[in-house]
């Protein structure tokens, strides 16, 4: 009896072991992967199709530093923004979003870049009598060294 025991629980041991490394296998298979990366791209945008809608021909690259693309990048969340690029790179820093909570783009490449933003006036806002800003504070700014 105890011998059979201890066996059932070896087996027990090394199927659990099995799948642990098989799951830690497939996830880094997917985060540090091109082939993960263009899997994730596909399997997500149907899902959220109607939050965003993503079309890439992606090239090369992963989800956790980046990636490049082929041809046009589209990227748009209806009635908000639309982004199209032609031959677009980016390189980000994962570790850096995890520990600080901020994304910070290293790289950011493209032979074409457009960007609209889809800015409608809602009827029932009051407008503000005042300016939008004092004297003490910053707008919102996106700064683009060249």
């Amino acid at each position: 009896m105890k011998l059979y025991l201890k066996r059932s629980l070896k087996v027990l041991g090394f199927s659990v072991l099995t799948l642990i490394v098989l799951v830690v296998l497939l996830l880094s298979s997917l985060i540090f992967s091109t082939t993960g990366l263009k899997f994730a791209v596909d399997k997500v945008s149907p899902l959220l199709s109607s939050f965003i809608r993503i079309e890439a021909n992606i090239e090369d690259g992963n989800l956790w530093s980046g990636f490049s693309t082929k041809g046009r990048l589209i990227v748009e969340l209806p009635n908000i923004i639309t982004i199209a690029a032609d031959d677009f790179k980016i390189a980000y820093d994962v570790p850096t979003l995890i520990s600080n909570k901020h994304f910070v783009v290293s790289d950011l490449e493209a032979s074409y870049l457009q960007v609209n933003l889809h800015l409608h006036d809602d009827p029932n806002v009051k407008k503000p009598s005042s300016p939008p800003f004092s004297g003490h504070e910053e707008p919102f700014k996106l700064v683009f060294p060249l």
